[in-house]
């Protein structure tokens, strides 16, 4: 915007009622004076708004920023893209096989809710497939750690005896919505393999440590059994990148980021839990979204994961930490994942082949 001194005309006198112009002056002898659109006669034509209108996604960004209005905007949807293009037929649907390649777990350590999301990324598509997600609630970082551990088919289900784990996977052996347990099972021929990520808050102190461990930090009590999280700060990228996922991809008319339904609680945070923060005059467009506890801490820890492996820019190389080799599974590892109602990535008459 270029400023310029202009003479004042008639409309402006002291005593006159401007649209748009609104003054007052403080106790201290300050006038401070508000201007809207309305101050300019060129911009109160309604078919000027009108215009204006078309370039916003949502009627509450439109008033915050030309009328002021700054209760307008708290609750919209954070991600509109979701519904934009086409909801939960276009972003839900078995993900019937896994992809040659590592499972990447991402974690958050909320204390009300805790999150692991188990996904897979193909380079190729450029698509992000999240295949599972465990979401207690009031659990201690080693129960929650060894939960995962069984559903990832990495510790037997005698681990969880006499522990607050072992309660939660009844409920989700009750669950309808939820497949078998162990959701991964692992080959004696090839075994599967978890690359893991998560956050900051993954090296502050535990707040349920055992009294046999000398563990600390909940990345030291993962690190006791093997899990050994890569820090990433995904506060800058995260949101950004889970937008360009939503994305259509045009070669096969999908998104490039695909839910199992049995993530029903990410779904939910894509789908409408996760809402802009109310704007204030200090943060009039706020770009952040109101942590509810609930819906964040899933979709932060899917995000951990998701901007340590998928490009922000996908001409870029993807930016993951570990070595894997591109192959497709033995026979014999084959028929394992089959056994667990996931199918090799083969593309057929029956599967999208991602």
């Amino acid at each position: 915007m270029i400023y310029e001194t202009v003479e004042l005309g008639p409309e402006w006198d002291n005593d006159a009622v401007i649209p748009g112009w609104e003054e007052k002056v403080t106790a201290r002898g300050f006038r401070i004076v508000n201007l809207t659109t309305e101050a300019d006669p060129a911009k109160r034509d309604p078919a000027w708004l009108v215009k204006q209108r078309a370039g916003f996604t949502s009627e509450s960004a439109f008033r915050r920023e030309f009328k002021l209005d700054w209760n307008a905007g708290e609750g919209d949807l954070f991600f509109p893209e979701y519904f934009e293009n086409g909801g939960r037929d276009a972003y839900v649907r078995p993900i019937p096989y896994l992809i040659a390649g590592p499972i990447y777990r991402g974690w958050d350590f909320g204390r009300r809710a805790p999150a692991v999301v188990w996904f897979q990324y193909s380079p190729a598509q450029h698509r992000v497939l999240v295949l599972r997600s465990l979401t207690p609630t009031f659990m201690g970082v080693h129960s929650f750690r060894d939960l995962a551990l069984y559903l990832s088919g990495q510790r037997p289900i005698e681990s969880l005896h006499g522990s607050e784990a072992l309660s939660w996977l009844d409920k989700i052996e009750a669950d309808p919505t939820q497949p078998p347990t162990p959701w991964f099972r692992p080959s004696g021929v090839a075994p599967l393999h978890f690359v893991d990520f998560g956050g900051a808050e993954a090296t502050h102190d535990s707040d349920m440590i055992k009294e046999e461990t000398l563990s600390k930090t909940r990345a030291d009590v993962l690190a006791e059994e093997g899990i050994y999280l890569t820090q990433v700060s995904a506060h800058r990228d995260r949101d950004t990148l889970t937008r360009r996922m939503l994305e259509i991809r045009p070669e096969d008319g999908l998104p490039r980021l695909i839910l199992d339904p049995a993530n029903e609680l990410l779904i939910s945070a894509l789908g409408g839990g996760l809402t802009f923060r109310k704007p204030t005059p200090e943060d009039p467009l706020p770009t952040k979204y109101k942590k509810d506890g609930t819906h964040d801490n899933v979709y932060e820890a899917f995000t951990y994961g998701e901007v340590g492996v998928v490009p922000l820019n996908r001409n870029k190389t993807t930016p993951t930490v570990v070595n894997f080799p591109d192959r497709r599974r033995s026979e014999e590892e084959a028929e394992v994942v089959t056994s667990l109602g996931f199918h090799e990535g083969r593309k057929s008459t029956s599967s999208p082949g991602w």
